[in-house]
């Protein structure tokens, strides 16, 4: 039981973060207008979702790394 309680905590958690990160990006796209003749480039909206997934990547490898340790050390 507490095991399935876990996973949806997890679950609801991961997706919390997942919206949050997908509305900043949304509004990081929207640029606002400039006065003068100024050629800044902003920083893609992609670029901000690549990071994002590659975080939540690296993370769930580092978690089933550690998982598979934590086995091989009690078995």
């Amino acid at each position: 039981m507490f095991v399935s309680l876990k996973r949806m905590k997890k679950k609801k958690i991961i997706g919390i973060i997942l919206m949050v990160f997908l509305l900043v990006s949304l509004k990081i796209q929207a640029q606002p207008g400039f006065d003068d003749s100024v050629e800044d480039t902003p920083i893609d909206g992609g670029i901000c979702l690549l990071l994002l997934f590659g975080s939540v990547l690296g993370s769930q490898k580092s978690v089933q790394w550690v998982q598979k340790r934590n086995s091989k050390k009690i078995g």
